[in-house]
């Protein structure tokens, strides 16, 4: 999980980068980088058989062990939302009104 949050913090940085007066290090906002990396492997490339957890020695340091990463971590940045994601991130989930913990 390490180099899957290092790649997904190097695309929130990024992200962050967008907007504020931080030197800009890339092009668009970590939904642009995850929808452009998506984009550029069709389902057949073996981008997609790269197993991320366990790439195996020939594969230690390929794209997809960060990117594919990356791109799930973008998904849960979705699906949460982003106050609700990066509470996770350090360590404190917050529990939505109602729910019992």
């Amino acid at each position: 999980m390490d180099t899957t949050r290092a790649g997904d913090a190097e695309w929130v940085r990024k992200d962050r980068s967008e907007r504020s007066s931080a030197p800009k290090t890339c092009e668009g906002t970590a939904q642009e980088l995850a929808d452009h990396t998506y984009a550029l492997h069709p389902a057949d490339d073996a981008f997609w058989t790269v197993k991320p957890g366990d790439p195996g020695p020939d594969n230690q340091f390929h794209g997809a062990v960060y990117d594919r990463g990356a791109l799930a971590l973008q998904a849960l940045r979705n699906k949460l939302g982003d106050e609700t994601f990066f509470a996770l991130l350090k360590g404190r989930p917050s529990m939505p009104t109602g729910t019992r913990r």
